[in-house]
């Protein structure tokens, strides 16, 4: 049997290892934050997917999902570039240590004998000041990885949660999404609530809490909410919380998550994922009073996704002007509910019933679309089209120029769509002229 490596030999690699780590550190980062930057975009996609062909009720569930994924991001971003431009900084001032070995030269008659012994004091010499930014640097590298993978693992928690919930539904109807979800979300986080209780001085000494508060409150219990990141999530925090003072550790975080928050706040925003939430949905782009860029196609970004009735532009000429009509999941499930489902009628074949199916259809959506021109109703006819921006399915129909005045008009449409018995609104202002 082979002799195992000395203590003494594992030990030096272990610290040439440690010693030379900032070099892949460096190289992991830079890739790192390339990659980060390019989470956004898939975050986008993702949540354009989901506000398509979601209901609401998936929705206020896929909400929190959006915010946890968010923050992930959020953190990745942040970390690394702190991170590449600390270890830049250092990397640098390796190069200055070599020029300059003994730091701030204490015989230059620069400043006075005092003042320099005050800066060598505030300062120490440019070894120390190194080995400072070094372990700032490999602090944030764990500390980046950890937060994000929590955050990751509650996202991935909250859309296991959401699925199991989704298929109870389906068994029974009767039974709402939202509430097996929050039913099952909280038996989830009971007993993480219940491990940090058992952890105040006045319990954990209890023979009966040593018992239960490692082996089942904290080990079972946080596999199951952090999953495959169960290992390194609470061997990286174990210890940061064991070598730092609580309270100091606390505003470090507190102060970290200020930082993270304006990214947060401004990728949030950018990936729509706050049209998740169905009054922000239903209040977005209804003011009368005003001109929305979102209306009028020769204003939107490529891909971007509508959600809002739209017309060419804010300036028409000619004959008259087409509207699109989207019909998101959200507004489709509004409409079924309102209207029912379409019933096969036995008499006829599969292919003849698909399109009676879709004439029903289309007739059940000219009643859910209310629409006014300039105060006048007008009920036209209805086609199904797939918007080139995002592929969004609606109805698009045709405004004639008989119904439009030279100068300014408004195309007015209200939705089935409701928020505590209100219907959805929009306007669309337009400058008419048939030169």
């Amino acid at each position: 049997m082979d002799n195992p490596r000395p203590e003494k030999n594992r030990t030096g690699w272990l610290e040439h290892l440690e010693a030379e780590s900032w070099s892949a550190e460096l190289i992991i980062s830079g890739a790192a934050i390339y990659g980060s930057f390019q989470l956004p975009w898939l975050l986008t996609k993702l949540i354009n997917y989901s506000l398509l062909n979601f209901s609401d009720d998936i929705l206020e569930i896929m909400y929190l999902v959006f915010t946890y994924l968010t923050f992930t991001i959020s953190i990745l971003m942040v970390n690394f570039v702190m991170h590449f431009v600390l270890r830049s900084l250092w990397v640098g001032l390796i190069g200055l240590s070599s020029v300059f070995p003994q730091g701030i030269n204490e015989e230059s008659e620069t400043f006075s004998k005092s003042y320099l012994q005050q800066l060598k004091h505030d300062f120490g010499d440019l070894r120390g000041y190194n080995e400072k930014i070094d372990r700032v640097c490999s602090i944030i590298f764990a500390f980046s990885f950890s937060f994000a993978m929590i955050f990751l693992s509650i996202a991935v928690l909250v859309l296991a949660i959401a699925g199991i919930a989704y298929l109870i539904h389906q068994l029974n109807q009767n039974i709402p999404i939202n509430l097996v979800f929050f039913s099952i979300l909280g038996l989830v986080l009971l007993p993480g609530i219940l491990n940090g209780l058992l952890n105040h001085k006045k319990f954990r000494d209890k023979a009966w809490v040593q018992k239960i508060h490692y082996p089942i409150l904290f080990k079972a219990v946080s596999r199951v909410i952090f999953h495959v990141f169960f290992e390194p999530v609470y061997y990286i925090n174990s210890i940061f919380i064991t070598n730092f003072k609580k309270s100091q550790y606390s505003l470090r975080v507190l102060a970290y998550m200020a930082l993270v928050l304006p990214v947060f706040a401004v990728v949030f925003i950018q990936s729509n994922a706050i049209f998740a939430n169905k009054d922000y949905y239903f209040n977005y782009a209804n003011r009368e009073d005003r001109f929305y860029p979102i209306h009028y196609e020769d204003q939107l970004g490529e891909s971007q996704l509508i959600q809002n009735p739209t017309i060419p532009s804010v300036q028409i000429e000619g004959s008259g002007l087409n509207l699109f009509l989207p019909l998101p999941m959200r507004e489709e499930t509004r409409l079924y509910q309102k209207y029912g489902a379409y019933s096969n009628d036995p008499q006829l074949s599969a292919s003849e019933n698909t399109l009676q199916s879709r004439a029903w259809f289309k007739e059940q959506a000219g009643k859910y679309f209310h629409i006014e021109v300039n105060g006048k109703k007008y009920t036209p006819s209805l086609r199904g089209y797939n918007h080139r921006n995002a592929y969004e399915y609606g109805f698009l129909t045709f405004i004639p120029a008989s119904l439009c005045k030279e100068g300014e008009n408004v195309i007015y449409i209200q939705s089935e769509y409701q928020v505590e018995g209100k219907k959805r609104e929009c306007y669309l202002p337009f400058w008419y002229s048939n030169r």
